[in-house]
């Protein structure tokens, strides 16, 4: 209450505070998880991780290619 930054707070966010860093980590991860199931729809993530797989091969073979051709470009073959 003696913070300067206090009244703000409080007019911002109310009475209530928490610190996140007494928690364990592994607590923190689990309570984030929880939220962020109770919104994702389940079923539009498994049709965009079926969609990034091919996209992910083709950046993949791309990138690889690239390095290829820098590495010769710059005779480090």
């Amino acid at each position: 209450m003696t913070e300067s930054r206090f009244e703000d707070y409080v007019r911002r966010y109310g009475r209530e505070s928490w610190e996140l860093d007494a928690l364990d980590p592994g607590e923190f991860r689990r309570l984030i998880q929880v939220r962020l199931d109770a919104i994702r729809d389940l079923g539009q993530w498994d049709t965009d991780l079926r969609r990034r797989e091919p996209v992910r091969g083709k950046l993949s073979a791309l990138a690889a290619g690239w390095q290829d051709d820098e590495e010769q470009s710059i005779g480090w073959e």
